[in-house]
């Protein structure tokens, strides 16, 4: 095949892989624009379902005309938008249109009956389930549609990107392997040639390809074969000249015939250039005839005037005795192109050994040369090829030495990846890339890397790496393509925050931007399942704004959104943040309360956000008075399942309405009626603290050793004043998880002090006295209050003990700092009601304790049950361990003191020694054991 032929092949094979491409770019671009088509009317769709939802809801809250005509027209728009459906439309599309069908044969039944009729009522519930059905499908068909699109691109993007890694490969194969062909025969004649020259004339090229340069070479064996019959023939002659002049007479014309049948041109010339023979041939390669190149200057009148000097060389060098060759062109002739000779020049030497003038045996390359340029012709268009590529390409070789840049690579900045430096041992650089992968045999790697550019924007890189491999299969660089997808980057990234938003608009309510009803049961359902597993209860509280409807009626929808609004802020600042408050529509609003430790937390939550909601709502300077009415069920008291849960609920909030509006109440009756006299001594206590009803009685602790005082326990007692002394026990619930414990306990607290440095300066020694702290009273602040207590009464810390259940002390956080720190100020420091809680050794090894309190139940049934011995057995232990006391409560007669002291409790409190006794009654026993005056200014 003609190396031309094999070029036009090659360009034929490109455009016929460039139409494909263009082919597989139109083929995804139509694919591209079905899948936008789809996501535009899946979004159409939501948007339709969202009107119709909203226009659903806004009737609800009016039931008028006009409100019933917008939910038609809604619904008639629905219609017009399911009718656009394409034709590729999935699951969700038909399920849409079926609950749309639902819809159409629903609507003509609203306003027919009162909207709070059963009828009516259920009818709404069923609109309401199919509409929630609908927007559930609406999202997915959005989410299908965008996928689509994302699997469309990708396609077409690789199959694109296939197609010019195909004919970058292929291109680059054919083209070396035309150019290693034409360079090896090239290089076989150019060898053979200068063996010729040297004088070796058995040589042959022996190519057989049937192309010119095939031509040539078997074209210079022929005349090599002649050339070497004619020096046999010479050498002949040589030997007999003196006896065979006639016969030499016949072989120099007999080697003239030869010279004049050989191809190549055979011309002589002397010193100065001038043509003294040349044969047929010669005369036909330069196109004139013998009799007229005879004795004319060869140089001059053949030469191409830039390769005169050349030729000039030639001459002059062989006359000096080398062989030489050379590449020129001749003279442009009538025929308009170059005609390009290659020489070689041997000196013609007589019988004395002088040159006389030489020999030159020329051929016509134009072939050859037209070929080479055509071969670097083609080189340059492979690189043209190569650099019209967008994206940087690298072609590295297996020691990572780049052979290949395009011009995207070469105008890279000096930060782009692809002027990093790769070496083959991988250790060098602690760095592992796709390249080096591709030596352990892998065939094909990618990796994405970023680097920030000039103007500092951070760039993100796909590195593709491909093997380039011999023609038998081994291994002979890499290629590696670095395409930027910042754009695509960015386009996912919006992509990603368009999708958030949807969810966002499917899962909140627009107007005040709480969880919708959708996210509602959802949050509902983990936190029921979440209670199952953990045994743990949690409250779900119905909020209904009254007369809410004559707002909208009187004032407008707009005035109703502001209030609202303003509704949804102030139940926000109310509730934990554990707790999910939704809308779930209208002026219907949902708290789930999780965790719940006590029903009653419910019951004060509630409470709580009925007086969020009595300050009035300013719309546009008018004052707007609103109450609302809530309802609560209790998991699992009131249903374990979400739909009777939610059932019994929103009975409670209708009961709330019934009994009078501005109301919470409870699904049960019993739990109502005591969440609401535990609210209303709340109330009483509020007023009490006011007042200052509140007073101090002390209980002596006892050395059980010796039977003497040792020290006093301080609680907390309620001068009310029709009831007379109420116990802590009977008012402290009711404070409890608010601010009024804290307000109680400090009251108690500033009282004791005072009575303490009282005390003390009329000389009585009360001992260590005993300070009650719940756990909102365990922190930094309090512990502040402290110090500045000390200092308003002029009091000491070591003449108070610091005590806190074991039920509060697992509640408060940083309970080891705040202790040490007590402990660091003088305080002791005692863990009451130990064994009801759930404390860890090695929380109590790290305390800075001096005292524990051992719970009255483990007391009250000894000595006698066996079963009860073990706790206050290893109790003592523990103390002993730890080197702390134990003080026993609850003793109440003589056995149990007995006991205690022969297991090892060392202090005892109870009824058996002394009740809870006020402070005059206190006074007067002290007075029996006065402080020495030592002590006593030791005190002061």
């Amino acid at each position: 095949m003609k190396v031309g032929t094999r070029l036009l092949l090659l360009s034929t094979f490109s455009a016929t892989v460039a139409l494909s491409g263009w082919f597989v770019s139109h083929w995804s671009a139509s694919r591209l624009n079905e899948a936008m088509t789809q996501l535009e009317y899946a979004n159409a769709v939501q948007r339709a379902v969202t009107r119709l939802n909203t226009r659903f809801g806004l009737y609800q809250s009016d039931h008028d005309v006009h409100t019933l005509s917008d939910w038609q027209q809604a619904r008639a728009q629905l219609n017009a938008v399911l009718g656009q459906n394409p034709e590729n439309a999935d699951r969700f599309t038909h399920s849409i249109s079926r609950q749309n069908q639902t819809l159409q044969s629903l609507t003509p039944l609203l306003g027919r009956e009162r909207y709070d009729s059963p009828g009516q009522i259920q009818l709404t519930y069923r609109i309401y389930a199919t509409l929630q059905e609908m927007t559930e499908d609406a999202v997915p068909l959005a989410t299908h549609a965008q996928q689509r699109i994302l699997i469309t691109t990708e396609r077409g993007r690789v199959i694109s990107q296939g197609l010019m890694i195909a004919l970058s490969l292929i291109l680059t194969l054919i083209a070396i392997q035309i150019a290693r062909n034409l360079k090896y025969r090239l290089d076989l004649i150019r060898t053979q040639l200068q063996q010729v020259a040297d004088g070796n004339l058995f040589v042959s090229i022996n190519d057989q390809h049937n192309d010119e340069i095939g031509e040539l070479a078997r074209g210079f064996d022929n005349m090599l074969k002649r050339l070497r019959t004619t020096t046999f023939s010479v050498d002949q002659l040589n030997e007999e000249i003196h006896s065979h002049t006639a016969t030499l007479r016949n072989q120099q014309e007999y080697l003239r015939t030869l010279i004049e049948a050989e191809p190549a041109g055979v011309i002589t010339l002397d010193r100065d250039g001038r043509i003294l023979s040349i044969n047929n041939a010669g005369a036909r390669i330069l196109h004139t005839p013998v009799n007229n190149a005879l004795e004319q200057s060869f140089s001059e009148q053949f030469v191409a005037d830039a390769d005169r000097t050349a030729f000039g060389n030639l001459i002059q060098s062989t006359f000096a005795g080398h062989s030489k060759n050379l590449q020129y062109r001749l003279r442009s002739s009538s025929t308009g192109g170059d005609i390009w000779l290659q020489t070689y020049a041997v000196p013609f030497i007589d019988h004395n050994g002088d040159i006389i003038s030489i020999i030159t045996v020329s051929h016509d390359i134009t072939g050859r040369v037209l070929e080479e340029q055509r071969l670097r012709e083609a080189r340059a268009f492979l690189q043209n090829v190569v650099d019209s590529v967008h994206d940087a390409m690298v072609v590295r070789d297996i020691s990572f030495n780049i052979r290949l840049l395009n011009r995207a690579a070469r105008d890279s900045e000096s930060s782009h990846p692809c002027n990093r430096l790769q070496y083959p041992d991988t250790a060098a650089t602690q760095h592992e890339g796709p390249a080096q992968r591709l030596l352990r045999g892998s065939a094909r790697e990618t990796e994405i890397c970023s680097f920030t550019d000039a103007g500092g924007k951070v760039c993100h890189i796909e590195l593709e790496a491909t093997r380039l491999s011999l023609p038998d299969g081994s291994l002979n660089g890499v290629i590696e393509i670095y395409r930027d997808i910042s754009e695509n980057t960015r386009l996912l990234q919006q992509l990603h925050e368009e999708q958030s938003r949807l969810q966002q608009l499917a899962h909140h309510d627009q107007l005040t931007g709480l969880p919708n009803r959708t996210l509602f049961l959802d949050r509902l359902e983990q936190v029921r399942l979440q209670a199952e597993r953990g045994q743990q209860a949690f409250a779900l509280l119905f909020i209904d704004l009254d007369r809410f409807k004559e707002i909208n009626d009187n004032l407008g929808h707009q005035a109703g959104d502001r209030v609202l609004q303003e509704m949804s802020r102030r139940l926000s600042a109310c509730v934990r943040s554990s707790d999910t408050l939704a809308r779930i529509g209208g002026d219907e609003f949902t708290v789930i309360m999780s965790p719940l430790q006590h029903s009653d937390d419910a019951a004060m939550l509630a409470q709580k956000l009925i007086e969020c909601i009595k300050p009035p709502f300013m719309l546009d300077n008018h004052p707007l008075l609103l109450t609302t009415s809530i309802g609560i069920g209790l998991y699992p008291e009131d249903g374990s399942s979400i739909e009777t849960l939610i059932k019994n609920a929103d009975a409670a909030m209708y009961r709330a309405k019934e009994d009078g509006k501005n109301v919470f109440r409870l699904y049960s009756r019993q739990l109502t009626h005591r969440a609401v006299a535990q609210l209303s001594q709340a109330a009483e206590l509020r007023q009490a603290v006011a007042r200052d009803e509140f007073c101090v009685h002390y209980q002596t602790r006892f050395d059980l050793g010796n039977r003497t005082p040792i020290g006093m326990e301080a609680f907390a007692r309620w001068q009310h004043p029709t009831r007379g002394i109420i116990e802590a026990a009977q008012f402290l619930p009711a404070a409890q998880g608010s601010e009024l414990v804290i307000a109680i306990g400090n009251s108690i607290i500033d009282k004791v002090m005072q009575q303490t440095r009282q005390w003390r300066q009329q000389g009585f020694d009360p001992g260590v006295i005993a300070l009650n702290l719940s756990a909102r009273q365990v922190s930094a602040s309090q512990v502040d209050w402290l110090m500045s207590m000390l200092d308003k009464h002029q009091c000491q810390a070591h003449w108070f003990e610091i005590e806190v259940s074991e039920s509060d002390l697992t509640q408060v956080r940083h309970s080891i700092e705040l202790f040490e720190r007590l402990a660091a100020l003088g305080f002791e420091l005692a863990i009451d009601d130990f064994g009801s809680g759930h404390s860890s050794l090695s929380s109590l090894h790290r305390l800075p304790l001096t005292r524990i309190k051992l719970d009255q139940p483990f007391i009250r049934d000894l000595p006698g049950d066996r079963h009860c011995q073990g706790v206050p057995g290893a109790t003592f232990a523990l103390g002993r361990s730890l080197g702390v006391k134990v003080c026993a409560e609850g003793v109440e007669n003589q056995s149990q003191a007995d006991y205690l002291l022969d297991a090892g409790c060392a202090e005892a409190q109870g009824f058996m020694f002394s009740r809870p006794q006020p402070t005059d009654a206190i006074t007067a026993l002290l007075s029996k054991r006065r402080l020495s005056p030592n002590t006593q200014m030791a005190g002061a």
